[in-house]
């Protein structure tokens, strides 16, 4: 049981393939957990918003075409920002920013809004983007790490 916990959970944060942050700290007391450190990102246009939303999902692989895999997953949303927008250094927090964050705990779940995340733009190629993210589940189980993602371009960009 205790394995079968541990692999639903996530990967503990010490363990140096899944792309941690080991200096996250948390007002919790609990040591943060991570995921996978792969995703993708794109832009989309949600109904009642007049521009686009730039959507990053981290902790399943995936290619522009579909997921492989199964979550949990963590969906950052920043409402007024597009792909063409970021560069490394940029940052936003839920706190603070247009940022909404969603946690997805696997593929039988809703999405459940996160108690407070944040999310930094590492680096930006033409393929990818590297991020360092944190979030706090709504159990109070915080989350940290880095992850690669995969830049999905839309066709056509933009909202109409």
């Amino acid at each position: 049981m205790p394995l079968l916990l541990a692999l639903i959970g996530g990967c503990r944060e010490d363990d140096p393939s899944d792309g941690s942050d080991t200096d996250a700290g948390t007002s919790s007391g609990e040591e943060p957990l991570s995921l996978p450190a792969v995703g993708v990102l794109g832009d989309w246009c949600p109904s009642n918003q007049p521009s686009t939303t730039l959507s990053v999902n981290i902790g399943v692989e995936r290619t522009c075409e579909e997921t492989i895999g199964e979550g949990p997953v963590v969906k950052y949303d920043v409402a007024g920002h597009s792909i063409d927008m970021l560069k490394a250094g940029q940052s936003w927090s839920s706190e603070q920013d247009s940022l909404e964050v969603w946690w997805v705990p696997g593929s039988i779940g809703g999405d459940i809004l996160a108690v407070s995340g944040s999310l930094e733009v590492l680096s930006v190629s033409e393929s990818q983007a590297v991020f360092r993210y944190e979030f706090v589940r709504d159990d109070g189980q915080p989350y940290a790490g880095e992850a690669t993602v995969l830049i999905c371009r839309p066709d056509p960009p933009g909202c109409s």
